[in-house]
């Protein structure tokens, strides 16, 4: 048993994440001073978040500049977007 996550109309697919870890966990603060997975210590909850889109992590040269314009998101632009969850059962699959 479980939960079934689908996205739906107008929104053709979405990106997620899943771990023991909290967004906070990775850059938390002001300040924002990264971690790295050696740093971190897992929660015994599952965090689970979903998204519209993700952008890029950095440009062709590393970390030095943004990414591609065709990887960015606008911060300006609206999106409207849907899922649905609904109960999976174990003869689902």
């Amino acid at each position: 048993a479980g939960l079934a996550l689908a996205a739906r109309p107008p929104t053709g697919s979405l990106d997620m994440q899943c771990h023991h870890y909290l967004l906070d966990d990775f850059d938390a603060g002001k300040d924002k001073v990264p971690r790295h997975a050696g740093e971190l210590v897992e929660r015994a909850q599952t965090a689970f978040y979903i998204d519209v889109a993700h952008m890029g992590l950095g440009g062709i040269d590393s970390w030095g500049s943004k990414p591609l314009p065709q990887h960015m998101i606008n911060p300006s632009q609206d999106y409207t977007w849907a899922f649905q969850l609904r109960p999976l059962q174990a003869g689902d699959l």
